[in-house]
């Protein structure tokens, strides 16, 4: 708990005001003990939390009035880089998003760095334990730092992400929420152009194959602007332009996986898939459910347009699977 370090953090501004700019000491004092005695409540804020937060320091400090020294000193005394390297790592391992949650391309991976070979009573520590984590990712916060420093910490505030979406994006909106319940996961979503599988089948030329990205309600003007906005900040299109391999497959599938190529599959092979969310990812090549798609790089991407092409449908069941019974 930085309590502490937040009192230290008191008694330097009260002794070096001058550090912070025009902002009023008394505010300072203020927003440095709101901290303290809202720690908790902020470190486990949710977004509509999160918001109220916002609000009420935002009564202490406007955001505008929050100078470099501050936001520094505020981030340092809630102990960020500690909690970023370790204790975040703990709680982040078990969720496993195991991706980009921004461009879904790259892996964001925590893993075992240093292991227990020896048991250790005082500390309640066995043999196989794991005593380090490394997290093979960088954090974004949703809200910067810069703008928000006593969010630094805010589990619900940080989103695991790639080193070039984080660069990308900086302390920049990027119109997309992590934690929450409903369908905001998928606020987007990948395509093809119209007749992009009829075209390609008649020569199976990968050229003729046009890979779209749009808001999941484009017919909105500030919808397709959040689309074209967020495409630009993480190069989507860029990226999922060089996937087009990927999308050959899943079209050639299409065409292969028959109903009556998959009801023999099962049959012969029905030790290996007690169920048929199993055989769709063999198909498919990654996970078919919409909840799983931080637990690979691609998913999403894979996803969607095999939805587009019909391998699956909206379940994540293929289209072509033989009748039960």
């Amino acid at each position: 708990m930085p309590y502490q370090r937040l009192r230290i953090l008191n008694k330097h501004v009260r002794f070096n005001a001058a550090d912070y700019g025009e902002i009023q000491t008394g505010r300072l004092f203020r927003y440095i003990k709101k901290i303290r005695r809202h720690y908790l409540r902020i470190l486990n804020a949710d977004d509509d939390e999160i918001t109220k937060l916002i609000s009420e320091f935002n009564r202490i400090i406007p955001v505008d009035r929050i100078n470099e020294k501050f936001w520094k000193d505020v981030v340092r005394a809630m102990r960020y880089n500690a909690l970023r390297d370790q204790e975040f790592l703990k709680i982040l391992r078990p969720l496993g998003i195991k991706t980009c949650v921004y461009c879904h391309s790259q892996l964001t991976l925590v893993v075992k760095k240093k292991i227990a070979k020896i048991r250790n009573e005082a500390r309640q520590v066995n043999v196989g334990d794991v005593l380090q984590w490394k997290g093979l990712l960088e954090l974004d916060h949703r809200y910067p730092k810069s703008e928000f420093p006593f969010l630094c910490t805010s589990f619900f505030n940080l989103y695991p992400i790639c080193g070039s979406c984080n660069k990308a994006k900086s302390d920049n909106p990027s119109g997309f929420t992590l934690y929450h319940t409903g369908p905001l996961l998928n606020v987007f979503r990948f395509g093809l152009a119209d007749n992009a599988v009829v075209q390609y089948l008649n020569d199976k030329d990968p050229e003729k194959i046009k890979i779209t990205f749009s808001h999941v309600d484009p017919g909105l003007p500030e919808n397709e602007k959040l689309a074209s906005d967020y495409d630009k900040m993480f190069s989507i299109s860029g990226i999922y332009g060089a996937q087009v391999d990927i999308v050959e497959e899943l079209i050639h599938k299409q065409q292969v996986y028959t109903k009556h190529y998959n009801k023999a599959l099962l049959d012969d092979f029905e030790s290996l898939f007690p169920d048929q969310g199993m055989f769709t990812r063999l198909v498919i090549g990654t996970y078919e459910k919409e909840d799983d798609i931080f637990r690979r790089p691609l998913t999403k991407f894979i996803q969607d347009i095999a939805r587009d092409i019909e391998l699956i449908d909206d379940q994540g069941n293929l289209c072509q699977l033989p009748e039960k019974g």
